[in-house]
Formats: C-alpha cells, structure tokens, sequence
C-alpha cells in the first residue's frame, strides 16, 4: 500500500489539528482549556458565527492594503502575536521562534513575562529591520517586591523593548480545573528564564497560590512567597504613575474588559489597551472580547489604540474585529499551534494563512484597506424575524495617544486640549522618517475633505520658489480654486532648489495622495525643512497610504497632524472656533488653522506653513481676495530673524458640509462676518509662530498709530520688528529707546535705486515722520503699566525700575506715536536671545 503525506494545511483548523497530534495530552490541556465551566473560553470562539458579513459591491479591490500603524510603526497586517507562557514547551525554538516569524512578516510580538527564552536572548536573535517597523513588547507581571519588577522592566528597556503590556486581570490566578486536577511541571533542562520565582522544573508561585485547598493554605503561601506573586492592591492612583517613573517605554494594559477601565486608562495616560479576557481562563461567565470591544471603543473615542485579543481562528475574525474598532488584533492559541506544527516556519504558516484569509475577505467585503474596514460591512440576525440587522454606528479610529512631553513646561498652556473641528475633514500624522536623525516622530500631515473643496493660497515672494509652491501655485491657477480634496505636508526636507527632480518628486506625491483618495488633481502640496535636498521619496510614497489609514477628526488627530509639520518648533500651533453667519444664525460652523515656524521668519507675503479649513460654504472666486486681505494683517505682521522662506505658504479651504446658503458677494453681511472670523484666527496662530520664535524670551507687540498712511506705519513697524538692535536689548531687559527711535527714522529712507514709501520732505525721511511729533512708550501686556520714553521728541526721565520691571514680562509693547495722521498698523516679533544662535548654528535649514 502506498504511503500518503498529509496535505499541507489551508486553515488554522488543519494547523490545530496536527498540533494536537505532536503534543503531549497534559501540555495541549494546559493551553486549551480555561477557568470553571469554560463559558468565556467557548463564548470567544462561538461569537464571531453570530457576526454576519455584508459585503458592498463594485469598489476598487484591485489593490487590497493591509497595513495599518501603532505609535507610528508600520505593521504588514493587523495581526500580532500575544504572550503565552513556556512557550519551549510547545515547539522547537519557543519564544524565538515566534518572534523571529513575525520579525520576517513585517508585524509584531509580546513576550511573556513566564517565557522560557530569556528577554535578552529574544532581542538578540534578531535580524536587523526598518526603523519603521516595531520592536517587541515585553508583558509584564506586576509582583508584590517592587525590587523584583523594576529589575524586569530595566532589563526589558535595556534591551530594546519598545512597550511595556502590563497584565491587569490577574490578581489571582482563575479557578481552572485542570491546572489543579494536573498541575503543570516544566521538565528538566526548562525554566522560566525570566522569573526568579520558579526554578527549573517548578512552578510558579501564583499556581501555589491557586492549589491552597484552604484559606489556611493560602495564608501560608502569602506568607512565604507573597513578594513573588502579582501584587493585588494595585491601584489607578499609583501604579501608572509609578511605571512612568521607571521606563520611558510605552505602557500598554492588557486585560481591559469594560468601558469605565477604559475611561480610566485614557484619564492615567497610558499609551494604549488591549482587550482581553485572558483567553477565558481567569473570570468565567464574562463577555466574550468581542461583545465588550465597542462599548469600550466608545469610552476611549479615539484618544488611545484600541487592541484586541480573544478566539481568532480565522481571516475574517479579524475583519469584524475591526469593524467593531480594534486597531489592531492579536492571536495567542493559534501561534502556539503553528510553533507545534513546524516551529517558526509553523508560526509563518499561520500568519501567512490568516493575512491572506483577511485580504481575501476584504476584497469580497468591498474594502480596499484597513482603513475602509467599516461597521456598516457587519450585522447580525434580528431578534424581532426573518432578517439581519445593522450594526448602528461608526467605527471610532485611533488618533494616537499625544504625548506631550518633547513640549516645555512653559508653552503647554499654547498647546489646546480640545477642539471644535469642521465637518467633513478628516487628519493624520505619519511617521516616515525623512531627516535621517528623525527615527520617532511624524512628519507626514496629511487633511482630507470628504468632498471637493474651494481652495486658495498665498505663496512666497523668495525667487528661490520650493518645488511645492511651483506645483500648488500652478494646480490652483488650472483649476481655477475648486475641487481640492485634501493638503499633503512633509517636514524634515524643503525640496527647494532641487531643480526639475525636484518637481518630478511632489508631482508623485500628490499623484499618491489623489490614487488613495480615488480623485484626480486634487491634492495641494507643502513642505518644509533642509533646502537643497531631494526628499526621499520612496519612503513617502510608501507612507501615504498609511497616513490615509490613520485619517481621523478626533481632537488627538488633530494635535498628530500639527505636530508633524514641526522642525525646530517647541510645541505644535493649532486652533479651532465655532461661528455662525447672520443669514443662518442656526448653523454652527467651524474653522480650524494649523501652522508651523519658529525661525526663517519674516514673511513677503505668506507664512512658513499654514493651513485653515472651514466647513462654511464660500464661493471659490472669493477666497483669493479674502486670503490675502487677512494674511496682511496677520502672517504679514510677524518677524523673528527677517528672513523670508523658499517655502513659505498658507492654504483656505472651504467644503461647505455644514450647509446654510453660499457666501457669493464680498459686499454680504455673511461675508464681513466671515472675514473677521478668518483674521482673528489667522492672527492668534501669527501670534503662536512669533511666540515659539527660535530661542525666544519674550512676545513683543508694535504698535505704530497716528500716521498719516497705513503702509508707512507698516513700514515702520516691521523695521522696529527685525532690528538686531532693539530685539537684543529686550532680551537684556534695557529700556534703550534710542535703539528704537533709530529703527523708526531709517524705516522709510529710499533703497539705493528705489523711492522712499509714502509722501516725501526735502530730506528724503519721509513726511510721515515728524521728529517733534514721536512719541515712544513701553507697555506691560495689559496696558495698564505704560512708561513713556519719548514724548513729541523730548525724552523723558526714565524710572529705570520701572523699565526693568515692566521688560521682566513675557509679554511687552512697544508704543510708537507719530503725530501725523490718524492710521495704525500692528506688528508682532520677539527678542534676540544667545539660544537663537545657538539652535541655528545647530540645526541646518
């Protein structure tokens, strides 16, 4: 008779099957079954059946993409592997070998903190990698001796951990029957390498703990190894803390199971959550993960990732995973059964046939990528008759937590902790990894209106125009302002005078960027950073579509999407506001801006980078005459180093999703209102570039009044601005009004070759200027501390006490009085500090 080969396996079931035939009955038994009557353990496998599959037909699946993101690191699929104990137990390689698998498919691992390889080792035996993917979590078991803990997360961030998953449903250990009936034993040779709490071929001392048949027994194992076994009077209050205090890895917790833990995870700042039940072997009769996910999805809302643990056997277990809103979803049981199999190559198997099983149900589910993965693609059966019922509701996506630590104590208060954002625009930030030195934080923002849009832009006046400001420039003028669909902005590289590549790379960009939203030329382009450079645009191709997967309209979004336009900005610049429009007082509007600069500004026209988007309806042709009517009075009116950026730009969009009638006459009274909502906001977010200016001690307001014309007051308001002079001696707190009144008598003087600006006397100064007429004061922010210096061209005896004390603010004015006429112009800078010099001597732009 001749002999036959088992077929390979096309399914996790076949992967299960051959590995119970190679394990042994008590080895299997350990890791299959759960606590009490196994309810939890067979609700999490029997949920996913109730779960209905409604696919939606005639999209684009040509090109399914599974990638998704956590903390800004690619991951392949959304599926990682879950920590399991003594995983030698169960194949050749153990905790190697799993690692290793998902090392080479591009996702990730959690090693347990009862793992038979130690940490180290694990670290070790891997290849190297793209930074842009992740490094595996350490789980960790929180012991009763502090001692013992903080030595296995030093050794765990020592190492290269990039988490710390603390484990938070196992103050005990779950009643499970077998365990007790057939306590596991590690043979000889094998040992929890990471524990000092079992020695070879022991246990540990939580299944002592489990054993005691009495409360005597229990007592008595408290009190010989209680430093050793999971502390159980771990609180809120101390214990988040106190990780914080030991590691700067991120804290993840795992074992969360209901929407008030969730809340409270959020409240604790920590980095992430996973949902768990802890494969149903601690509290029997609980939910099953998945039934609890959304109510817990919807506590967090988008302010932390959502992870998901529990039953996976199949491809589109994990697709109605997140429907439900996992960000990402884990496997446990199923890895252990491929490491049985064939060891790593078994693990690699496993993965391979749940990646394609997701693809394949995305394709036929009309998903083209995760991010499009939604819970109007799921049902259930109605309780009320024949039918299926939708599942209500969105699916809520991760923003990722905002870490606000890299900001300085002293310009949080800049930093807004929510936010009231328009209708229709969705946000992200990516990390791509453009400036080489960059290895952590995003630096692809990428804005996206779910409808077309009415667009305008303010470009730089440099000649040395960026690659960017040619291509947007010229996109608008084809299309005449309408029809955009989102802005896309890099930072780390200009891509300015890059010659003809240069074009060629943000031309690719946008074609991306327009392929992942499914339009044509809608996409504005923007960069900022190192001029001179081509950008390296294989690496941001590849990231477009993420940042598209990432996109949301939580607050947290918002504040990742404004961070990554930053380079040498100490905190990201964003603002938001609710208006209404006088034909439709009803109607609650939004306009939001965001913005980026510290240094390299003295803007001829625009700003370094801006973007504000409204959700009010306006007509296209009017947005050019309202933009630039604004940026004058605000991003005209700012100074840090009197330079002027190849890149400088400020783009108005408007999709009108809140409704109400169109704003189509510059002479209607919605108009005027809209125009004074835009140049408020534009003029606080000018105010917070001025305020992160590049070593900056102090936010100084110009005000120049009684001129006799608008533009000489102007003039003379940006001269003061960008003196060295004046700016130096705010930062040594010297009430030099010299250094002033010479700043304000050159201002107007004609350029060799050019004419003076505004009317002129036969000295050439200009009539605006009267020296008998100016007046200079100093002022305290709230104006009520004024201190004149200059009075119609006399000076005054200066209380230089006074003077100290009023240059001591943060927050100063410089008066200027002409005496000429009746204009006034504002403008607004900061000092000249020895750490100016030193970030730009640092830092290459």
């Amino acid at each position: 008779m001749r002999q036959s080969h088992p077929p390979d396996p096309v399914c996790v079931k076949d992967v299960q099957d051959i590995a119970k035939s190679k394990l042994s009955s008590a080895v299997w038994e350990y890791y299959t079954t759960g606590a009490d009557e196994q309810q939890t353990l067979e609700r999490n496998v029997s949920i996913y059946d109730r779960i209905l599959l409604r696919p939606q037909v005639l999209r684009d699946v040509s090109n399914v993409d599974t990638r998704t993101t956590i903390f800004g690191k690619t991951y392949d699929f959304p599926i990682a592997i879950a920590p399991s104990a003594y995983q030698k137990l169960v194949g050749e390689g153990g905790e190697v070998a799993l690692t290793r698998a998902s090392h080479a498919l591009g996702t990730n691992f959690i090693l347990s903190s009862n793992a038979t390889t130690s940490l180290e080792d694990v670290m070790s035996a891997l290849p190297p990698r793209e930074v842009t993917y992740p490094n595996p979590w350490f789980q960790l078991y929180f012991l009763r001796s502090r001692e013992a803990t903080a030595r296995l997360i030093q050794r765990a961030e020592k190492a290269g951990y990039e988490a710390l998953v603390l484990t938070v449903d196992t103050v005990v250990l779950g009643n499970r029957y077998h365990e007790r009936k057939t306590p596991l034993t590690l043979p000889p040779g094998l040992r929890m390498a990471n524990q000092d709490s079992v020695k070879a071929g022991g246990v540990s001392k939580g299944r002592l703990l489990l054993n005691a048949r009495t409360a005597k027994e229990a007592k008595q194992v408290m009190e010989e190894h209680g430093d050793l076994i999971v502390d159980a009077s771990l609180t809120w209050e101390e214990t988040i803390p106190w990780l914080r205090s030991q590691t700067t890895m991120k804290i993840i917790l795992k074992g969360i199971m209901v929407g008030e833990d969730a809340a409270k995870a959020v409240e604790a700042g920590v980095d992430g959550i996973i949902v768990s039940n802890h494969g149903g072997r601690q509290l029997d009769g609980v939910p099953s993960t998945l039934e609890v996910l959304p109510e817990i999805v919807a506590s967090v809302d988008g302010k932390l990732p959502v992870m998901f643990d529990g039953g996976i056997h199949r491809g589109s277990d994990i697709f109605k995973a997140i429907a439900l809103g996992a960000d990402l979803c884990f496997i446990g049981r199923s890895a252990l059964w491929g490491l049985a199999y064939n060891g790593q190559c078994g693990v690699e198997t496993v993965l391979h046939i749940l990646e394609r099983e997701l693809s394949r149900t995305m394709a036929l589910a009309g998903a083209k990528s995760v991010r499009d993965i939604s819970r109007d693609m799921i049902g259930v059966e109605r309780r009320d008759g024949f039918g299926i019922a939708k599942l209500s509701g969105h699916r809520v996506y991760f923003a990722r937590s905002y870490s606000t630590s890299w900001i300085p104590e002293d310009k949080l208060k800049y930093v807004p902790s929510d936010g009231y954002y328009p209708q229709g625009f969705k946000v992200s930030g990516t990390f791509v990894g453009i400036k080489p030195s960059n290895t952590t934080k995003s630096d692809l923002a990428f804005i996206v209106s779910d409808r077309p849009c009415a667009a305008a832009a303010v470009f730089t006046k440099n000649k040395f125009q960026a690659a960017p400001v040619t291509f947007s420039r010229s996109l608008l003028q084809r299309k005449g302002g309408i029809g955009f669909h989102s802005v896309l902005i890099n930072s780390g590289c200009a891509n300015a005078v890059t010659g003809k590549g240069g074009l060629e790379d943000v031309e690719a960009m946008a074609d991306e960027a327009d392929r992942v939203l499914g339009v044509e030329q809608g996409t504005i382009v923007m960069s900022t950073g190192v001029i001179g450079q081509r950008l390296p645009l294989p690496k941001i191709i590849d990231k477009i579509p993420l940042g598209y997967q990432a996109l949301g309209s939580t607050h947290q979004h918002w504040l990742e999407c404004a961070a990554a336009i930053c380079t040498t900005d100490t905190f990201p610049k964003l603002l938001s506001k609710t208006f209404s429009l006088p034909s439709s007082p009803s109607v609650k509007y939004s306009i939001t801006g965001l913005t980026k600069g510290a240094g390299m500004i003295h803007p001829n026209m625009a700003t370094l980078l801006g973007v504000i988007v409204t959700d009010a309806p306006i007509a296209s042709n009017l947005l050019p005459g309202l933009l630039k009517g604004t940026v004058d009075k605000s991003f005209n009116s700012i100074t840090i180093d009197g330079d002027t950026s190849t890149n400088d730009t400020v783009a108005l969009l408007a999709n009108g999703a809140a409704g109400g009638p169109q704003i189509d006459s510059d002479e209607s009274p919605d108009y005027k209102a809209f125009r004074g909502v835009l140049t408020d906001i534009s003029t606080e977010l000018a105010q917070l570039v001025v305020r992160d200016g590049e070593g900056a001690t102090k936010f100084v307001t110009i005000t120049v009044s009684e001129s006799a014309s608008e533009q000489s007051a102007r003039k003379i308001a940006s001269t003061i601005a960008r003196s060295p002079l004046v700016k130096t001696a705010l930062y040594s707190m010297d009430a030099n009004w010299g250094r002033i009144l010479c700043a304000v008598g050159y201002s107007l003087l004609s350029e060799p070759g050019s004419s003076t600006i505004g009317a002129h006397d036969s000295t050439g100064t200009g009539a605006d200027i009267d020296s008998s007429k100016t007046s200079v004061s100093l002022a305290s922010k709230d104006g009520e501390d004024i201190l004149e210096l200059l009075v119609n061209g006399e000076p005054q005896v200066v209380d230089e006490g006074r003077a100290a004390e009023i240059l001591r603010h943060q927050d100063i004015e410089i008066l200027v009085q002409l005496g000429t006429g009746r204009k006034e112009a504002k403008h607004w800078t900061c000092d000249l500090s020895h750490e100016f010099i030193t970030i730009n001597a640092d830092y290459r732009s």
